[in-house]
């Protein structure tokens, strides 16, 4: 019974070993409840929170990140502007990625990664004033190996087509005109 807790580790480690450990699900959307919520929206400045250090030794950092979504963007006639177009641009919303990792005791990291809309909310007063709300959102957890950090660009690759699908799709008349 000595062996019982390493029995257990080799038997986990078999069971893994031959499967990808690159494994995810997309969480609920609030696509479903909301509606044309892209809709007038003329550009979008990209906001993208700080990696772990973990992350940016394997090759995923916040400037790549930020060059990835600004670029699939620009790719599929989306607009991009800077933090400081967008106050002044009424149309213009901020695109927020989150990317959020945790490791366990046997070297798995998991991972959530998600897409945020925020638009302006006009507060109707003299000096302009507006609330940001998320209006938007998207994204998918899972788990990743080490050495597996650079799919982390291809989901969200798979989270951008979702948004940009869904924005031409919403603004496919306003763009006709």
């Amino acid at each position: 019974m000595r062996n019982l807790p390493t029995l257990l580790l080799y038997t986990t480690l078999a069971l893994f070993a031959g499967t990808p450990a690159v494994a995810g699900e997309d969480y609920w959307s609030d696509a479903d409840f909301n509606h044309m919520t892209l809709n007038g929206i003329d550009a979008f400045a990209v906001a993208v929170d700080e990696v772990t250090p973990f992350l940016e030794r394997h090759g995923v950092t916040t400037a790549t990140l930020r060059t990835q979504v600004e670029t699939r963007l620009r790719e599929n006639g989306v607009s991009v502007v800077s933090m400081e177009q967008l106050k002044r641009q009424p149309d213009a919303a901020v695109l927020h990625v989150k990317l959020r990792t945790n490791r366990d005791r046997m070297w798995f990291y998991f991972y959530g990664l998600s897409l945020n809309v925020k638009q302006k909310i006009p507060l109707n007063n003299a000096a302009g004033g507006f609330v940001a709300q998320t209006i938007w959102t998207a994204g998918r957890t899972g788990t990743f190996r080490p050495s597996e950090a650079r799919y982390l660009n291809d989901y969200l690759n798979e989270l951008l087509a979702d948004f940009t699908t869904e924005y031409r799709g919403q603004n496919a008349a306003t763009a006709a005109r």
